[in-house]
């Protein structure tokens, strides 16, 4: 149906206005489309009937796609997001592209929030447009959400703070390194937290990674136990008993040196070796620090009253 002078008047408002918009999008393409503005009219400035003239509103909006699908700028975005484009372009149907760009920003988000950090309101709004514009999935949010999380994690320091999955992930990791000894720096805490916040790896993944990379080189003697995913603090249990209840001092931790010597011995070959815990036990009478414990002196009042029975004395 053609179109009557007041629908081309109100359709020529609203190309002039996708003009302008298409135009901020790419300047190329805007110019190459202003070169078509006369066939809006049905008249030429000198009053000539223009027989290029759009007929009909579907007319036009069907010559504004076939220039498009040729337009390099254009051919190299999907249809989907052809589409999204021309939809902010167009007065009439700016409403439905808000509306999408809000329920893309709501969903980019959600998902921010479940890996447990905020973006800024300037960051949302503009992550919302391009995920409306070109069609995110859940995956492609996440994917560009990584590098804010990642510069996140940076910028925390101590990765204290956080909420959702990296909150948990920072707990979990901060506790078991604590437990095991581990003192991870910096960035390789933070690439660890990520990785296990985007799930590259597991939790489990991570700690293997650890005791293979940490444990193992602190513990060489405990090599296969610690291969085999056994904690080293599980391993110590015996020796720490033995080391807090001889010399007195509770709560000895796994990145306190005696551990090492307590739990392994080096020989002549280089190689190490788990001690037995009685040769811990004769190990700690060795230090100085055990000769003013009150194990070394009920040790030696046990041996001089030994010694007093065997000669009749006591």
């Amino acid at each position: 149906m053609s179109m009557t002078m007041e629908e081309r008047a109100e359709y020529k408002k609203d190309w002039e206005e996708r003009l302008k918009r298409l135009a901020a999008e790419n300047p190329e393409f805007g110019a190459k489309l202003n070169r078509y503005r006369i066939r809006l009219d049905k008249k030429y400035p000198n009053g000539k009937k223009n027989k290029n003239a759009f007929e009909s509103t579907e007319e036009a909006d069907d010559f504004l796609e076939e220039i498009m699908e040729t337009d390099p700028y254009w051919t190299g975005m999907g249809s989907d997001e052809r589409g999204r484009l021309l939809q902010q372009a167009d007065p009439t149907r700016e409403a439905d592209f808000d509306k999408g760009v809000n329920t893309a920003r709501d969903s980019v988000e959600r998902n921010a929030q479940v890996l447990g950090f905020t973006i800024s309101p300037e960051q949302l709004d503009a992550m919302g447009e391009q995920a409306y514009r070109e069609g995110w999935t859940e995956n492609d949010m996440r994917i560009h959400l990584r590098p804010l999380a990642d510069a996140a994690l940076a910028e925390s320091g101590d990765n204290s703070g956080f909420a959702g999955n990296l909150g948990a992930a920072a707990a979990q990791l901060s506790d078991w390194a604590a437990l095991n000894g581990i003192s991870l720096d910096q960035t390789s805490a933070d690439q660890y937290l990520s990785a296990v916040a985007f799930e590259d790896k597991t939790m489990d993944q991570v700690k293997q990674e650890l005791r293979n990379t940490y444990m193992i080189g602190a513990y060489p003697a405990w090599a296969d136990q610690i291969r085999a995913g056994i904690d080293i603090s599980t391993l110590a249990n015996p020796y720490r008993d033995v080391a807090q209840r001889m010399l007195g001092r509770p709560n000895i931790q796994m990145n306190d040196p005696i551990m090492q010597q307590l739990m392994q011995v080096q020989g002549a070959d280089g190689q190490f070796a788990a001690r037995p815990l009685w040769e811990a036990e004769k190990y700690i009478r060795g230090l100085d620090e055990w000769q003013y414990t009150d194990d070394a002196a009920e040790t030696y009042a046990s041996a001089t009253k030994a010694v007093g029975a065997m000669f009749g004395f006591g």
